[in-house]
């Protein structure tokens, strides 16, 4: 009677221990946690306020700008992948519109240390009655308008701009945060007129940040965006910073890439 009774409870306990590994093989795995999510509106209301102040109509010739492009693999050590100067050649006004000519000087870096420069000008008109719809992106080459091909050939749903609100509902954002801060200017502007010769030169910056998360094909990739502004700067150089961070496959395993413009040195232009 003893041995039955022993033997009714081995049975039970496999039962019990089959029923258990049978539930946990048959769980959905659970959704990643991205955060408080937030509306698309309130990630362009984020991006546009600066520009209620930053004016494109202010923009003067012989205004310049030098933008630094970087990449860091995994938290390492940065590396500069390009520079871009852009300076204002011309400007042209009348009643209704400001004509700019743009001159572009790139320098592209590779990773075996070799660099290739080209030189290129472009003209771009602003409407006076639209001018608050430019942003300083506006004023770009193409290749600092989007992401490089690295990140960009990672985002599977490639016709979804990287960073920017979208209404497309294979798209959330998510931990969206808007914080001010009182920061140096670049370290080659301390010593120009832009700072009239004092020894602490900081200018007031607004930075936003937020997360984009691709949803499609039972994946979801998350993209971490940053941005900070001044609109104490030319137009030019009022997007101060840019970066994205995002998961990238290289030789079957995921690294983080993070990618940034930044602004290095800046010239106010002339009446």
């Amino acid at each position: 009677m003893k041995s039955s009774y022993k033997k009714i409870q081995r049975i039970a306990f496999f039962l019990g221990v089959f029923s258990l590994l049978t539930s946990c093989l048959n769980a959905e795995p659970e959704a990643p946690d991205f955060g408080p999510e937030v509306s698309a509106q309130s990630v362009a209301s984020a991006l546009s306020a600066p520009f209620e102040v930053l004016n494109p109509t202010s923009i003067q010739k012989g205004e310049f700008v030098h933008i630094e492009s970087n990449q860091a693999i995994s938290g390492g050590t940065k590396f500069v992948t390009k520079d871009t100067g852009i300076t204002v050649i011309d400007r042209q006004e009348d009643s209704d519109s400001i004509d700019l000519t743009l001159a572009f000087q790139e320098v592209t870096y590779s990773s075996d240390g070799s660099s290739s420069s080209t030189s290129f000008e472009d003209t771009v008109s602003i409407s006076k009655s639209s001018a608050s719809s430019f942003s300083t992106s506006s004023f770009s080459s193409p290749s600092l308008q989007s992401s490089s091909a690295l990140a960009a050939s990672s985002v599977k749903a490639l016709a979804i701009s990287i960073c920017e609100p979208t209404l497309d509902s294979a798209v959330t954002f998510h931990k969206l945060a808007v914080t001010s801060s009182s920061d140096p200017v670049p370290q080659q502007v301390q010593n120009t007129s832009f700072c009239s010769g004092q020894s602490s030169c900081n200018i007031s910056v607004s930075n936003i940040s937020f997360d984009q998360v691709i949803h499609g094909d039972g994946e979801s990739q998350k993209i971490s965006c940053e941005y900070s502004y001044s609109t104490e700067v030319p137009y030019l150089a009022g997007q101060m910073k840019r970066c994205i961070t995002l998961a990238v496959p290289i030789d079957g395993r995921s690294v983080v890439i993070t990618e940034c413009d930044q602004i290095l040195n800046f010239t106010s232009g002339s009446e």
